[in-house]
C-alpha cells in the first residue's frame, strides 16, 4: 500500500512541476522589471530602459495567452490523452523561457510572454482534470483510466489502475465499472446556452464570475508581477528589496498548506468571509503607508516595517480563502452537464480582469496615487465580503441537490 501510495504521491509531484513553471512565469516579472529599467546594458539586454507602457505589457500579455491555452489544450486531452496534453503544455514555456534568456528585443519579449501565458492556461485546465482523475475515488494511473476508458481501452485502463492500486483484480474491476457508470451519466451533455436558461444556473454563474473577479480586484495579480517593485518604492525597511520578495514567496508556499485542511473543517464561506477582511485590512494598512508617504510631510521611518508586514499578511490572508476556494465553489455549484462550460466562461473572465489589472496598474498608481490605489483594491474586497455574507451559499458537506435548493430559495 505505501509503494501504491508512494507512486502516485511521485506521480502527481511530477506533473505539479508544470504548475511550478507556471507560477515562475507569473512572478517572473518582479525581479527583472527593475533590470529592466536600468541604464546599465550588463544587466538590461535592452541596452535601454523600458518605458511605463512596455513595461504594462510585458506584465499582461501572459495573461491574453491564458485566455487562449484552455482551448487547444482541452482538445489536445480529449483527443490524445491527458499525458500526452501534460507534455505538449511544457512546449511553449520553453521556447517562452529560451527567447527570455537570450532575446535583446522587447518585441520578443511581448511574444515569450504571450507563449507562458498560453502554456499557463493549457496548465491551469489540465492539471486540475489530471489530478483529479488519479486520485482516490481512486489512485488512477499514469495515463487517466477515465481516458482509456472513454476510449474504450479497457484492457489499458484496468493495467493502469493496477500499477497504483493493488493486485486485488476485483477491486480493480469494481472501479472501471464505477468509472463506466460516471461516464455514462456524463453523456447527457447541455450546451453553453443552458447556463443561461435556468435561474439556479445564473445564480451559481453570478456568484462564481463575482468571486473570481474579486480575486483579480483584489490586487494579486499586479502585487505578484510588482512585488520587487513595491518594495523598492516603499524606501528602505532595513531590507534589500530583492530579500523581501524571497521572504514572503517563503509566506506564501508556506501559508497555502492550511487551506485544505481547514476548508473541511470550517467551510467554504467563512474562510473565504475571514479571507477577504484580511485582504482588505492588510490593503488598508499598506495604502495609508503610501498615502503618508507620498502624499503628506509625515515621517514614515519609524514604521518602515509596515509594507513588508502588510504584503506577508496580504499573501496570507489570499491563500486561506480567496485564492484557492472561489474554483472549489464554482466547481460545486454546476451540474456535469453543464461544468466545463461555466469553468471555461468563468476562467476567461478571470483572465480578462487580472489583464486589465495589471495592463492598466502603473496608470492607476500615476492617476489616483499609489495608496489610494491598494485602498481602491481593499475597497471591491470589502465589497466582497458583503456580498459574500448575503448571496454565497455553504457548499461543504453538501450534496450537489441540496446546494441546487439553497439557491433556488436564496
Amino acid at each position: 500500500m505505501s509503494q501504491i501510495l508512494g507512486y502516485t504521491l511521485l506521480t502527481v509531484l511530477t506533473v505539479d512541476l508544470l504548475a511550478t513553471t507556471g507560477d515562475l512565469a507569473i512572478t517572473w516579472t518582479s525581479p527583472v522589471l527593475t533590470k529592466l529599467y536600468s541604464n546599465d546594458s550588463e544587466i538590461n539586454p535592452f541596452g535601454r530602459p523600458i518605458t511605463a507602457d512596455e513595461d504594462s505589457w510585458i506584465v499582461s500579455l501572459i495573461n491574453i495567452g491564458a485566455m487562449i491555452g484552455p482551448f487547444p489544450y482541452g482538445y489536445i486531452a480529449d483527443k490524445y490523452g491527458r499525458k500526452i496534453g501534460l507534455l505538449a503544455v511544457s512546449v511553449p514555456s520553453i521556447v517562452s523561457f529560451l527567447i527570455l534568456a537570450f532575446s535583446r528585443s522587447v518585441y520578443l519579449y511581448y511574444f515569450a510572454r504571450l507563449l507562458s501565458g498560453i502554456s499557463v492556461g493549457g496548465g491551469y485546465t489540465l492539471l486540475p482534470m489530471y489530478v483529479a482523475e488519479i486520485a482516490e475515488d481512486s489512485n488512477r494511473g499514469p495515463e487517466s483510466p477515465r481516458y482509456l476508458i472513454e476510449k474504450k481501452d479497457i484492457v489499458g485502463a484496468e493495467r493502469s489502475l493496477m500499477k497504483l492500486r493493488s493486485q486485488n483484480k476485483k477491486a480493480v474491476e469494481a472501479e472501471i465499472d464505477n468509472i463506466k457508470l460516471g461516464i455514462k451519466q456524463t453523456e447527457t451533455k447541455g450546451n453553453f446556452l443552458d447556463l443561461f436558461r435556468s435561474r439556479v444556473y445564473i445564480k451559481g454563474l453570478v456568484i462564481s464570475t463575482v468571486l473570481v473577479v474579486a480575486q483579480e480586484l483584489s490586487g494579486i495579480s499586479a502585487v505578484l508581477f510588482y512585488t520587487e517593485e513595491i518594495f523598492t518604492s516603499s524606501g528602505d525597511g532595513g531590507m534589500a528589496p530583492e530579500l523581501s520578495s524571497i521572504v514572503t514567496g517563503i509566506v506564501v508556499f508556506l501559508s497555502s498548506f492550511a487551506t485544505p485542511f481547514l476548508s473541511d473543517r470550517w467551510g467554504r464561506r467563512l474562510l473565504i468571509l475571514i479571507s477577504l477582511m484580511g485582504v482588505f485590512l492588510s490593503h488598508l494598512a499598506l495604502g495609508a503607508y503610501f498615502y503618508l508617504q507620498t502624499s503628506t510631510d509625515v515621517d514614515v521611518t519609524g514604521i518602515s516595517w509596515l509594507p513588508l508586514f502588510s504584503l506577508i499578511m496580504f499573501f496570507v490572508m489570499y491563500n486561506f480563502g480567496m485564492g484557492p476556494l472561489p474554483w472549489t465553489v464554482s466547481s460545486e455549484l454546476f451540474p456535469v452537464s453543464v461544468k466545463s462550460y461555466a469553468a471555461s466562461l468563468v476562467s476567461c473572465v478571470c483572465w480578462t480582469t487580472s489583464f486589465l489589472v495589471t495592463k492598466f496598474f502603473n496608470n492607476l498608481n500615476e492617476a489616483i496615487g499609489q495608496g489610494q490605489t491598494f485602498w481602491l483594491f481593499g475597497g471591491f474586497c470589502l465589497a466582497t465580503w458583503v456580498f459574500t455574507i448575503f448571496f454565497v451559499p455553504e457548499t461543504k458537506g453538501k450534496s450537489f441537490q441540496e446546494i441546487q435548493e439553497i439557491l433556488e430559495k436564496r
